[in-house]
């Protein structure tokens, strides 16, 4: 469909090449999870196309134009961004605001079908997704998802209790590089902790406390890992995947997080002067390994083997 490649080719073209994390092999990540997600029976037994069409659009926009800046930066320095929004969800705004300009464009318009009363549906259904990605609602998330789930009367074949999961899930998907074999999870990391000192730099160049996580000189990249599988990851992915019926991303996860107990900083490699290369290279290898993989993942028979628990030695 002409429409189709010309939104995907715009919306990648809205992702900055600069940030190392939030680019556009970051969206491709989370739209292959969600597709990862539907592909499971309680969830592909109920949904609507429109549920699946409004979720993996919401995957595909969800971070363009990132600047590899967090929204506390934007809001603490003034950004225009910030202003523009409110300091309210200022880069889910945004990156709503970029996507929408694509699909408004007539060679874009991939809903251009849809009747006005669906058109409405998607469109509240990509921004409540999109705006439920700001870490900020985060535990109130996964509080109210253990509340839902552990209900009696929770079912996926009930449309709240459906729309609520399903935006949940692309919140999830947003944040599954953890999940994922090491081959991917860890250049994901290294990648993510890149960016991050980036903007920790920006902050010692600004004279501005530095934030959590963002030094480079005192953290560990072993452990912002560890912390966020532990306090972020496992709570949110343990419902879905008892939602779900399907223990293998979750597994990989608490795999993930062992391994790092055990290797340390050492998995993550040291980057100094004299290892850099050596890891440009790996991470480079990696994300094509990570491209290849995604293209797998079209076909509900070969879409779980990307979260597949490595076999123990």
């Amino acid at each position: 469909d002409d429409a189709l490649i010309c939104f995907l080719r715009a919306v990648e073209r809205a992702y900055r090449r600069e940030p190392w994390y939030h680019n556009s092999i970051h969206a491709a990540e989370c739209v292959a999870t969600m597709a990862y997600f539907f592909f499971q029976e309680p969830l592909a037994a109920h949904c609507a196309k429109l549920e699946v069409l409004a979720a993996l659009v919401a995957c595909v926009v969800h971070d363009a134009d990132h600047q590899g800046l967090n929204n506390d930066f934007l809001i603490k320095t003034g950004d225009p961004l910030a202003v523009r929004y409110n300091d309210a969800s200022v880069l889910e705004n945004h990156h709503l605001a970029v996507g929408w300009s694509v699909l408004r464009r007539e060679d874009c318009n991939i809903l251009a079908a849809l009747s006005p009363e669906d058109y409405r549906e998607v469109r509240e259904r990509i921004i409540r997704a999109v705006l439920h990605t700001d870490m900020r609602h985060h535990f109130e998330v996964v509080s109210k998802l253990n509340a839902r789930v552990q209900a009696p009367s929770f079912s996926l074949a009930n449309d709240d209790d459906r729309a609520f999961f399903i935006t949940t899930c692309v919140h999830a998907a947003d944040v599954s590089g953890p999940m994922r074999p090491p081959a991917v999870s860890v250049p994901l990391a290294v990648r993510l902790s890149r960016e991050f000192f980036a903007q920790g730099d920006e902050e010692k160049r600004r004279g501005l406390p530095v934030s959590k996580m963002m030094d480079r000189e005192t953290t560990s990249v072993a452990n912002m890992q560890l912390g966020f599988m532990r306090v972020v990851m496992q709570p949110l992915l343990e419902p879905v995947a008892r939602a779900l019926g399907t223990r293998g991303a979750y597994a990989q996860l608490c795999n993930n997080v062992a391994d790092i107990e055990a290797a340390g900083d050492r998995m993550f490699m040291d980057l100094d002067a004299e290892q850099r290369a050596s890891a440009d290279l790996r991470i480079e290898e990696a994300v094509a390994h990570f491209r290849a993989s995604d293209a797998k993942q079209c076909s509900p028979s070969t879409s779980p083997k990307l979260f597949r628990r490595p076999v123990p030695a």
